[in-house]
């Protein structure tokens, strides 16, 4: 039985496999049902979709919101018992990144472990690839590897981590609407669609910013270097599935790493 069970968030997604966005979140919704009767149910503050589900025979700790027991407050992340660590001793300070570390730290807890130990360890964390990893520089422009994104919400926790990207997107939709990506829009310089959802991506970003088509990952990164300046990183964050063109995600960053290495090559 579990002691612990904790919510991130809900955003559209899998609707390829359910049938209805409400079946995929009474889905979800029953993280909690089994939840030990001692047990602690952790949620994000911030998600009201989370907080509607609360168990009201449970213990609730929340996480990000300016009230949770567990929250940043300027440089500093607290938990109950006060501070436990500050932003500059993380190994990386994207919004996203500090939000899931609340989220660790809300949980290991309530597991019985310590906040120092949490705080120690996001020191020294050594994270997985594709989630928003720096694979190369050629010419001055930074090429980053989000290939896990394969939702538009996804895409845009990436994007929170930006100033300005040139937006590599597309794959096989799972279903969901793609237009939410334009709450993102100001951060994008541009974009590069690839995939069967290009024509879609075309669509939706055409009205507001310069938009073009690539064959295949070789083009897209040929495109995106094209048009990204040394201060306009290139961002792969696909927002969709990868299963039109590759076994899955991570074959899908391998082969953007691959393509922004080969263009470096041949700059040189």
């Amino acid at each position: 039985t579990p002691v612990v069970g904790t919510w991130l968030n809900f955003a559209p997604d899998h609707l390829d496999v359910h049938s209805d966005l409400d079946a995929y979140e009474r889905a979800k919704a029953r993280l909690w049902e089994r939840l030990a009767p001692t047990g602690t149910a952790v949620a994000n503050a911030l998600d009201p979709v989370v907080m509607s589900h609360l168990p009201a025979d449970r213990t609730v700790v929340t996480f990000g919101g300016s009230e949770s027991e567990w929250r940043r407050e300027g440089d500093k992340l607290i938990g109950p018992d006060g501070p436990f660590t500050t932003v500059d001793r993380l190994w990386r300070s994207l919004p996203h990144d500090v939000e899931d570390l609340l989220a660790t730290a809300a949980t290991v807890t309530a597991a019985g472990g310590t906040a120092e130990a949490v705080a120690e360890a996001a020191a020294h964390f050594v994270a997985l690839p594709h989630r928003v990893t720096k694979v190369g520089e050629v010419g001055g422009v930074a090429f980053y590897d989000d290939s896990k994104a394969t939702t538009p919400h996804a895409t845009l926790a990436a994007l929170r981590g930006f100033g300005r990207v040139v937006l590599v997107v597309g794959g096989r939709n799972k279903g969901l609407d793609l237009s939410t990506l334009l709450d993102g829009a100001d951060r994008v310089a541009a974009v590069v669609a690839m995939g069967e959802a290009a024509e879609e991506i075309r669509r939706i970003f055409g009205p507001s910013h310069h938009v073009q088509i690539a064959d295949d990952m070789d083009h897209a990164v040929a495109l995106a270097a094209a048009r990204a300046g040394t201060d306009t990183p290139v961002l792969l964050s696909p927002g969709c599935a990868s299963f039109d063109r590759y076994r899955d995600y991570a074959e899908r960053g391998d082969d953007f790493a691959r393509a922004v290495r080969e263009l470096g090559e041949e700059s040189s």
